[in-house]
């Protein structure tokens, strides 16, 4: 168990998963959770999330969205990155705090959707996800650019083996 008295929680084999995997996405919101821990109700997920959050092992803030609503979004804490043996990166963005705009947020949305098709989603036949990888940090000192991801695919359509 996870927390102080009056928060505690079980973790569950999909709770571990959704706190490694947002190692890797940094930023998630309730659908894209949904996808990763494969919850089957928005109930469910909603009530996994806010348990967790509670525990101390999400970090929740919102996001404003066009119609004057608010966009719930979960980062991982620094207790469920030791937790998972994972690195943390540190946000500077308050507990319950609302943001207007965020450019990284919504760069980050669209890399965790690819990230999602790719890993969770289906792919044509003969094709399975092998790995990705998330960089924090730009790959040389001269080139200041830090790359969204990396993704290698296994495919029965290529074989290179046999190219003379």
């Amino acid at each position: 168990m996870i927390g102080n008295k009056s928060q505690s929680i079980v973790l569950q084999p999909r709770d571990l998963h959704l706190l490694r995997e947002l190692a890797t996405m940094r930023v998630i919101d309730r659908q894209q959770a949904q996808i990763v821990a494969g919850f089957g109700s928005i109930t469910r997920v909603n009530t996994r999330l806010h348990a967790l959050t509670r525990a101390g092992l999400l970090r929740r803030f919102f996001l404003g969205t066009t119609n004057g609503g608010r966009r719930a979004l979960y980062a991982l804490s620094r207790n469920a990155a030791q937790l998972v043996d994972v690195p943390y990166a540190e946000r500077r963005r308050r507990a319950d705090e609302t943001l207007v705009a965020d450019f990284f947020i919504r760069h980050q949305f669209a890399i965790n959707q690819i990230y999602c098709a790719l890993k969770y989603g289906p792919l044509p036949p003969g094709t399975s996800f092998r790995k990705w990888t998330a960089f924090g940090r730009s790959l040389t000192a001269e080139i200041h650019l830090i790359p969204d991801g990396y993704v290698e695919l296994d495919t029965s359509f290529w074989n290179f083996a046999s190219v003379p």
